[in-house]
């Protein structure tokens, strides 16, 4: 959204499309490639694990899914050959939905445009929820990831820019950012207290994760535009802790980490941890914490360096001729 708020315009869709696929699922496939290679030659057995239960085994089916980013529409493959991957379709579809987010908002208002994109949004999971297609879990198509993603959009809009459309907005959360940020740090509260009593006392009563999402989502959005407006207390000081140089460059690195933090845990714990033979449950985990995440963060060094950064500078190259 950056980007679009300093031309003040979108540009050419097809050419925002283009950088996308090539930013997005570049790296995914090789991810993906990477990903199977480890399952043949290292971590492909039923051994119990939590990896096993969940990744294995791999199918025809699931390959294709994957390859056609899809796989998180179907509950049989959406966790199959890498878990973290259902998550890279359901962004990579809500990208072809931004062009649209950004002129239904630029046409009826920031506001407007997300009471829309929320409730249709959320109709269409509690639709598919009740229906039972499309996989409504929490990791399958996640359509309410549409309203979560506008809201991020609407927070960095606020923050950045003002016009006509949204400037009593504007005028409205400047006058009344602490009442705001009292009301979001508020709505999650209630949210978390309400979804622990109801699975805890009444279980009959099940509390989606999708539902208390809408509420988290919210809480963030408005914590980051009032942080950008440097309307809270300690702004400056969460500022300065969050530009540290080591935080940018491990969120640098994230979409690296993300793609690969599943099959090196696992390598982890198969030919690390098990063998050092560790007397109790909490040593096995600091071991898996320890090693798991620097192999990772070693991994992906590696992976940003030599695969995703040459896609990054591929996707910029794409330009209007």
């Amino acid at each position: 959204m950056l980007p679009v708020i300093a031309r003040q315009e979108f540009g050419s869709t097809w050419i925002f499309f283009a950088r996308r696929t090539v930013r997005i699922v570049l790296p995914y496939y090789a991810a993906l490639i990477i990903s199977l290679m480890l399952i043949y030659l290292l971590i492909g057995q039923q051994d119990g694990s939590n990896w096993a239960d969940t990744s294995l085994p791999v199918s025809f089916n699931s390959v294709i899914t994957h390859i056609f980013l899809v796989h998180q529409w179907f509950p049989d493959v959406a966790s199959k050959i890498n878990p973290a991957f259902w998550s890279v379709g359901v962004e990579y579809q809500i990208y072809f939905l931004f062009p649209f987010f950004y002129w239904l908002a630029k046409k009826i208002g920031f506001a407007a445009a997300f009471i829309v994109i929320a409730l249709v949004s959320y109709t269409l999971w509690g639709a598919s929820y009740y229906l039972n297609t499309f996989n409504p879990s929490s990791t399958g198509t996640s359509i309410y990831y549409c309203a979560l993603f506008f809201m991020g959009m609407t927070a960095a809009h606020l923050a950045k820019n003002i016009d006509s459309s949204t400037s009593r907005w504007q005028v409205m959360l400047d006058l009344n950012a602490k009442s705001v940020a009292i009301a979001a740090l508020t709505s999650i509260f209630i949210v978390a207290i309400a979804s622990f009593l109801i699975e805890r006392f009444v279980p009959e009563i099940f509390f989606p994760l999708q539902i208390q999402s809408f509420f988290i989502g919210l809480f963030f959005s408005v914590l980051l535009y009032l942080t950008a407006k440097n309307k809270l207390w300690g702004t400056k000081y969460l500022k300065k802790f969050f530009f540290r140089h080591e935080l940018e460059w491990v969120g640098v690195m994230g979409f690296s980490i993300y793609l690969l933090h599943y099959p090196i845990l696992a390598i982890v714990w198969k030919y690390v941890v098990i063998p050092m033979h560790l007397p109790f449950y909490w040593l096995q985990t600091l071991a898996e914490l320890l090693i798991g995440i620097s192999a990772t963060i070693i991994a992906s060094m590696a992976f940003y360096r030599y695969i995703e950064l040459p896609c990054h500078q591929l996707s910029k190259s794409i330009v209007k001729r």
